[in-house]
């Protein structure tokens, strides 16, 4: 996968302020998201597995807009957080955004796993904020895409997930599959 397949043009980039941090994740000022594509500044992002009662993860189909994965599968939804917006803000925005799941109207909420530095080579520096929750079968009905990022969605379990990153064809985001990975062992998937 070459690099240019993975971002799109930036022109079409959100005008919008983005948080800049440095590589200890220190506030250092902000600047314009198409700004912070073009230098690769350090910035935020949160990450949302979304796990259903059936125990299936929720995949989307990014958009092919987007300027970072268009058409690509993420197991994960999330987004860059803005100037003067925490993570959990964001990650609570952008599941209301994406898929129109309020977790303001939920029972269930955000549960933090961790955070970590991603660097991709002239592509993106970032600081991922990783977070889990699990929503009702009602909640799933819910689900539409309001802002045009996700063009499709599908449920899978965990195995299933697991072949298909088998698959060295695979268009997937490396954040939702390494944190699928990283959780195979544990109670949470």
């Amino acid at each position: 996968m070459t690099q240019t397949e993975k971002r799109m043009n930036i022109e079409k980039t959100k005008d919008e302020m983005i948080s800049i941090y440095d590589e200890n994740d220190n506030y250092v000022g902000k600047d314009s998201r198409i700004n912070m594509r073009k230098n690769n500044l350090i910035h935020r992002c949160t990450t949302i597995l979304i796990i259903n009662e059936k125990n299936e993860i929720l995949v989307q189909t990014r958009a092919l807009t987007k300027e970072y994965c268009p058409g690509y599968l993420s197991a994960v939804s999330g987004g860059i957080v803005c100037e003067g917006e925490t993570v959990e803000q964001n990650a609570y925005k952008e599941l209301d955004e994406e898929l129109n799941i309020d977790l303001n109207k939920s029972k269930h909420k955000l549960q933090f796993i961790r955070k970590y530095f991603y660097e991709e080579k002239n592509i993106c520096k970032v600081w991922i904020y990783e977070f889990y929750v699990r929503i009702t079968d009602e909640e799933s009905k819910s689900i539409k895409f309001k802002d045009h990022e996700v063009s499709h969605i599908d449920w899978y379990t965990k195995e299933e997930l697991l072949k298909i990153f088998e698959n060295p064809e695979s268009k997937i985001t490396s954040a939702g599959k390494e944190l699928i990975k990283m959780l195979a062992d544990t109670n949470i998937i």
